[in-house]
C-alpha cells in the first residue's frame, strides 16, 4: 500500500502577503545588521541596554509608588480610625453627662415642686 501524505492547506493570500513580510523584514533586519558598521553596532547594543533598563526602572518604579502609597493610605486609615474612635469616646461621655445633668434637673424641679407645695400649706 502506497501511504497518502497529506497536501498542504495554502494559506489564503492575505496570511501568505504577511508571512511574506515578515520574512523580508528579517532579511532587512539581518542585512542591516551585516552592513553596520561596529560603532553603529555598540550604539544600537548601548541604546536597547538603555531602553531594557528604563523598562525595568519604571516597573520597579511604580512597583515601589503603589507600595508607598498603600503604606500612606494605611497610614492614614489608622490615623482615622483612632480620632474615629477617640470621638466616640467623647460622645459617649457627653451623653452620661447629659443623663446626669437631666437626673439632677428633675431632682431640683421636685424639691422646687415641694418646696412651693410647702409654702402653700404653710400660708394656708
Amino acid at each position: 500500500m502506497a501511504e497518502k501524505t497529506p497536501a498542504k492547506k495554502k494559506a489564503p493570500p492575505r496570511q501568505q502577503m504577511l508571512e511574506g513580510l515578515a520574512e523580508t523584514e528579517k532579511a532587512v533586519a539581518a542585512r542591516r545588521e551585516a552592513q553596520a558598521k561596529p560603532e553603529e553596532r555598540i550604539e544600537a547594543r548601548n541604546v536597547a541596554q538603555a531602553v531594557g533598563v528604563a523598562d525595568e526602572l519604571s516597573t520597579e518604579g511604580v512597583v515601589k509608588s503603589i507600595s508607598e502609597l498603600k503604606s500612606v493610605v494605611g497610614k492614614t486609615l489608622s490615623q482615622l480610625s483612632d480620632r474615629l474612635e477617640e470621638q466616640v469616646s467623647r460622645y459617649v461621655q457627653i451623653q452620661r453627662a447629659i443623663v446626669a445633668k437631666d437626673a439632677e434637673l428633675k431632682e431640683i424641679y421636685e424639691i422646687q415642686r415641694s418646696a412651693s407645695t410647702l409654702t402653700a400649706l404653710i400660708e394656708t
